[in-house]
């Protein structure tokens, strides 16, 4: 899915939804059409204010604290839900150097992603590469 907004060249249309089963087609998905987001190739994300910009989240009890983003425990794994992961999906990198602060504080593991295309929620639901810490 192409990240929204989108921009097309065709004349805008008006569609008119109807209840399901009464016409031959149905769309389920409509991309805000409009000025898209800028592909960056770089990124700077420091917490401040404990707030992230940019940032898509696949499970997990996500907070912030201190300038710090946290995965919370669910008390069976307690670094947080299995496979959650935090994606910036705006970037595009081909050679870059990649500067984190990252901190294991209970069993369990952390890390950081890079390349990462079709993301989804649990543990490996997503292409790329990963950097373990544990």
């Amino acid at each position: 899915m192409p990240y929204s907004p989108v921009v097309s060249a065709e004349k805008e249309e008006e569609v008119t939804l109807v209840p399901f089963g009464s016409e031959n087609i149905r769309v389920t998905v409509f991309p805000t059409i409009g000025t898209p987001k800028l592909i960056s190739d770089s990124y700077t994300q420091n917490f401040d204010n404990n707030t992230a910009e940019d940032v898509v989240i696949y499970g997990g009890g996500w907070y912030y604290k201190d300038n710090a983003i946290y995965c919370a425990s669910n008390g069976k794994n307690s670094s947080g839900n299995i496979g959650s992961k935090v994606i910036i999906n705006s970037t595009r990198f081909s050679n870059f150097i990649y500067s984190a602060d990252v901190a294991v504080t209970a069993p369990g593991d952390a890390g950081l992603m890079f390349r990462v295309s079709d993301p989804a929620i649990g543990a490996n639901n997503f292409d790329g590469y990963y950097l373990a810490l544990n």
